[in-house]
């Protein structure tokens, strides 16, 4: 997400496409966006200067780094245990059986989908 790039994102077919670069399978990935994260990425986009990165680092041409992220997460309230579990590795153990969980596994490329 750190790395995610507005053109990524389809907003008339409310979608964003994570390319294949970016996924650990190697495989392009779209993932369906509900009506009210197309709203908060409109609203989150008005609200920043221009730039290609939804999350721009003070560098140029780069994307916020993983470090600034969790200094603001504790900077809200967030302490570091919840940082730590919002981890795809410490994601997957928790999942269990579902359609929920399953779609939680696609999404973090623990397995494969196709229709």
């Amino acid at each position: 997400m750190r790395s995610a790039r507005w053109g990524e994102f389809d907003f008339e077919k409310e979608v964003w496409q994570i390319s294949s670069e970016k996924m650990k399978m190697r495989e392009t990935f779209t993932l369906p966006l509900s009506k009210q994260a197309i709203n908060l990425l409109n609203e989150y986009k008005s609200n920043i200067l221009p730039n290609d990165f939804l999350f721009p680092s003070i560098i140029k041409g780069k994307f916020m780094s993983e470090n600034t992220l969790n200094l603001a997460l504790i900077r809200m309230g967030f302490s570091k245990d919840v940082l730590s579990s919002l981890l795809p590795t410490n994601i997957h153990p928790k999942v269990s059986s579902g359609k929920l969980p399953l779609c939680i596994k696609i999404c973090l490329s623990l397995l494969t989908f196709s229709l």
